[in-house]
């Protein structure tokens, strides 16, 4: 009896210490909220044995609230996400969450992603909302969202050349499975805002005055 408590009390220490080194890799892997879902760093976890991977991610799941995946979905995991050529179209999956890599960040997404909405509230007194965002004039006519078709271009304010939104998406770094349904703002035929990333060059709301304060999320 008592080398079987000997032995239970031990496997306890070993789960506590695990958990512990969890916990600081976790840490170090600088959680960090998206968008949808929440990523962490892809080099940092690649730098760990595979024994520690399997651990951090297993603690990054449980406290996330979500299940872990079978040993099927861990090889899967080492292979296409952590040993793979980064691909942003690779994307391991279970139950309903999934695993997708993209700039050097791993992200916990939900397998079906949600549809996000575009909010437009109305906001005075500052030049840019609280989040650093420009904000889009009030009044301009035939306001309206579309979504992309390719080809499109935008002047975000404070840039001296237009760019296709392909090449300003690439450099903003916004997540691929996003872009294609990135809300566009136009006011009759004229492109005025993307999402919530830019206001394009002229139609900016001054200090002062009324403007437009956009925010896409779910």
């Amino acid at each position: 009896m008592r080398k079987w408590q000997q032995t239970a009390e031990l496997c306890a220490e070993q789960e506590q210490l695990l958990e512990a080194i969890a916990r600081e890799d976790l840490h170090t892997a600088a959680t960090r909220r998206e968008r949808i879902g929440q990523s962490i760093d892809l080099a940092f976890l690649c730098s760990l044995s595979p024994v520690r991977q399997q651990n951090l991610l297993r603690y990054w799941l449980r406290s996330a609230g979500y299940n872990t995946p079978e040993q099927s979905h861990w090889r899967q995991i080492q292979q296409q996400l952590l040993l793979g050529r980064e691909d942003a179209e690779a994307n391991v999956t279970w139950g309903d969450l999934s695993l997708r890599v993209f700039r050097q960040r791993l992200y916990l997404l939900p397998a079906a992603l949600p549809v996000l909405t575009l909010d437009m509230v109305e906001q005075g007194g500052v030049e840019r909302s609280d989040d650093g965002a420009a904000r889009l004039k009030v009044g301009l006519p035939d306001l309206h969202v579309r979504y992309r078709q390719g080809g499109e271009r935008c002047k975000p304010a404070g840039r001296h050349h237009s760019q296709t939104l392909k090449k300003l998406l690439q450099e903003y770094a916004l997540e691929p499975w996003l872009r294609d349904d990135l809300p566009l703002v136009y006011s009759g035929d004229t492109l005025v805002a993307v999402g919530d990333l830019w206001v394009c060059s002229g139609y900016t709301a001054e200090a002062g005055e009324q403007g437009l304060h956009l925010r896409w999320g779910g």
